[in-house]
């Protein structure tokens, strides 16, 4: 069982700290780790995907979501549950990069110009295209979506929403494989379950966030 202490602001943000440090290392891996071409069976059902430029715009949902939690959330074993999750999702996802560092080159080709290029010049740096598989993108969005959905079932629907759409958007505009997106989601719902399982909230809904 969790303890229902409330926390200052100021405290939360320390508790969340250490998840948002580690994402940093996701820019030491992209520099270290030299890429290697993906398996011509990867990309076979994204030549039939189509590009949609303006999904960038919910691809860019997920930076928000990041900042969100200690905001959401004053309880401090919750907090501390999601953060040790998220840091687990992330390792899992590091593990991947560093193992089978795919290159997304191939759905990258695809991008054509448009209206939002510059959000997208932001992404397709040189030499930044082994995070492929799978996609940390939606396995951290897509896990904050399920929590959140959990913690406020009022405004579930809309959380669905948001977090499908940036699953969608990984693929749609050739950030990601549709394998590494599947991936991602697969990755959320366990850390998820495993979030439910850690804290017992299924006995605990009552309790304050």
């Amino acid at each position: 069982m969790f303890n229902n202490i409330q926390l200052t602001l100021r405290k939360r943000l320390k508790i969340i700290l250490p998840f948002w440090v580690l994402i940093v290392g996701y820019f030491i891996i992209l520099e270290w780790v030299e890429p290697i071409p993906s398996p011509i069976w990867i990309a076979w059902v994204d030549q039939f995907i189509p590009f949609i430029w303006w999904m960038i715009i919910p691809y860019y949902f997920h930076y928000i979501g990041l900042i969100l939690p200690p905001l959401l959330f004053k309880n401090k074993s919750k907090l501390i549950i999601l953060r040790e999750t998220s840091i687990l999702i992330t390792l899992v996802c590091y593990m991947s990069f560093i193992i089978w560092p795919i290159s997304a080159s191939v759905v990258w080709n695809v991008i054509e110009p448009n209206h939002l290029d510059l959000l997208y010049s932001i992404l397709l740096k040189n030499g930044w295209d082994q995070n492929s598989f799978p996609s940390m993108h939606v396995a951290i969005s897509c896990f904050f979506m399920w929590v959140f959905a959990f913690e406020f079932p009022k405004v579930k629907w809309g959380l669905y929403i948001i977090g499908f759409s940036i699953f969608l958007s990984t693929f749609l505009i050739k950030q990601h494989f549709i394998i590494d997106s599947i991936a991602g989601i697969i990755i959320a719902y366990a850390g998820f379950k495993y979030w439910i399982k850690k804290g017992k909230f299924d006995h605990d809904r009552k309790d304050n966030n």
